[in-house]
């Protein structure tokens, strides 16, 4: 990528996607986002704990915050987060083998990928570029 692609005049960078899911949902959250994607849990501010019901979860340099809420909807289909993965046929048999159901869609030449659901309805494409 050319370093004009790099950089942008004022945005440095993606920190956060927020996602909602249903309340009690913490134990799923983390057998999910921390046991399958292998993410770290992060330890909230304890300001945010007085107001909210979160979890974080970081990723890189980026975190999923997940707020759980009465008045949550699921994301349809078409609206999802992509994440690069590597070895992405042994992450798909990890959530397979879990009892997560993989969706394959349209096949493209240059990566392997498929969607799955978190299991508040968030949906995921996880995908790897071929090797050229």
């Amino acid at each position: 990528m050319s370093e004009a692609l790099r950089m942008h005049r004022r945005i440095t960078r993606l920190n956060h996607i927020a996602l909602m899911a249903k309340p009690g949902g913490h134990d799923l959250a983390r057998a999910f986002y921390v046991d399958i994607l292998e993410m770290q849990e992060v330890v909230l501010p304890p300001e945010l704990l007085k107001d909210f019901d979160l979890m974080w979860f970081r990723f890189l340099d980026m975190m999923i915050h997940l707020s759980f809420t009465n008045d949550f909807v699921a994301s349809p289909v078409g609206r999802h987060i992509c994440l690069e993965v590597e070895d992405v046929f042994a992450l798909r048999s990890k959530l397979e083998t879990s009892g997560h159901i993989v969706e394959d869609q349209v096949l493209l030449p240059d990566r392997n990928r498929f969607f799955i659901p978190d299991p508040f309805g968030n949906y995921f494409e996880l995908m790897e570029f071929k090797n050229n």
